[in-house]
């Protein structure tokens, strides 16, 4: 009776599964292609992350100043509604914001200027009482200074050796003005559009994420009021500075301490140059009033301010304000600073929160649930198991019934 039968059919008249492929010197295990194929994912992603980079830092010259106006809009957004609501035209109320933001810096400019101007004959006198006792404890300690008149010759020598590069560093220098001017003046028009326009600006980019429109919208949503909390946090950390610097100066005697303090506040908003710039400032004007103790004495105070009495606020209040763990916070800014310098240390944080609310909020919403998942590495009877119409299925189902 077996041999009415074909061979490779059953009694049923079906075929039989046919063997496993034997295993062969060109195969590979499963688990080892699995590792693989993960590694080159992983190439990849560093491949995207290394080019946005390279993008950014060749378009930095509209990218930083569309992130400051994007941070600094975020926040003047509910003042600009406010005032919509009392009836002010909303042109009016963005271009107001635009002129509070000038303001700002043109005070803090002046600020910086009056204190250095109402200072200067002082920090002149204070510098030159330095160098003669620098100058005297060299001799104490055995090490011959060089004289003044090999000071000066020298200086002559530099000058002169520096006379044809006069051009060249005038025009860097106008090139950085111009540079800075031109980044601002950029800024101020992404804000003043951002407080304008926000909502159609929110509705266009959450229409084209490749998403639903309403979850393209909250994502838009979740990511100005991350921004928002950045900009409490930042401000809380910018006060703590300002207060730590001031006390300080205050405790010393230096005058213009007030002033002092809201330097170190409003340059704190400024990422690494904001510390330099009001830490110098402080120190200055220190060196001025006290002469090289109260100077040095001012120098560690701003140096603690900014360094380790910062990094430890910054863990918690901005970990409180994003409603993440301090140690990521840690984490994550420390690699921004690492992979962006300065803009990516500042904005690595708030980046990180929008994406994890975005990632939070697609899942939510099951945009990428197709279906379940299924083991590409399995063999087709498991794939079946696991929830893959089998090949004949598929095909009966596409005839029409009878």
């Amino acid at each position: 009776m077996q041999g009415m039968f074909a061979k490779g059919e059953d009694r049923r008249g079906g075929s039989s599964a046919p063997p496993p492929p034997a295993e062969g010197p060109w195969q590979v295990s499963s688990a080892l292609r699995r590792v693989g194929l993960t590694a080159w994912l992983v190439l990849g992603i560093v491949a995207v992350v290394a080019l946005a980079l390279a993008v950014l830092s060749l378009t930095a010259g509209i990218v930083v100043p569309f992130a400051f106006a994007a941070l600094f809009g975020a926040v003047v957004f509910p003042l600009v509604d406010r005032l919509e609501r009392w009836r002010v035209p909303r042109w009016a109320a963005a271009l107001l914001m635009v002129a509070l933001a000038i303001a700002l810096m043109v005070v803090m400019a002046l600020i910086v200027v009056q204190g250095f101007v109402q200072e200067w004959p002082d920090i002149t006198s204070s510098l030159g009482k330095a160098v003669d006792e620098i100058t005297t404890w060299l001799s104490a300690h055995g090490v011959e200074a060089p004289a003044k008149s090999d000071v000066e010759s020298a200086a002559r020598s530099l000058t002169g050796d520096a006379a044809g590069g006069v051009a060249s560093t005038v025009g860097g220098v106008v090139a950085a003005i111009a540079q800075l001017g031109f980044g601002i003046f950029i800024g101020l028009n992404i804000l003043f559009w951002i407080a304008k326009d926000g909502r159609k600006i929110g509705r266009w980019a959450g229409g084209h994420m490749a998403l639903p429109h309403e979850v393209g919208l909250t994502i838009v949503r979740q990511s100005l009021h991350a921004l928002q909390r950045y900009f409490y946090g930042v401000t809380m950390i910018a006060a703590l500075n300002g207060v730590v610097v001031w006390l300080g100066a205050a405790v010393l005697g230096v005058p213009l301490a007030l002033t002092i303090g809201l330097v170190t506040f409003f340059f704190a908003y400024i990422p690494y140059f904001g510390a330099v710039i009001g830490g110098a400032f402080a120190v200055l004007i220190a060196l001025g009033a006290g002469g090289t103790s109260d100077a040095l004495t001012m120098l560690v105070i701003v140096i603690l301010a900014n360094g380790p009495i910062q990094n430890v606020a910054q863990q918690f209040v901005l970990g409180d304000a994003l409603k993440m763990h301090p140690l990521s916070i840690i984490i994550i800014t420390t690699a921004g600073g690492l992979l962006g310098g300065v803009m990516g240390s500042m904005f690595a944080a708030p980046f990180a929160k929008v994406v994890i609310d975005a990632r939070r909020t697609i899942a939510e919403a099951g945009v990428f649930d197709d279906g379940p998942e299924t083991d590409l590495g399995a063999s087709p009877p498991a794939r079946a198991e696991a929830g893959a119409d089998p090949p004949g299925k598929a095909e009966a189902s596409a005839e029409p019934a009878g």
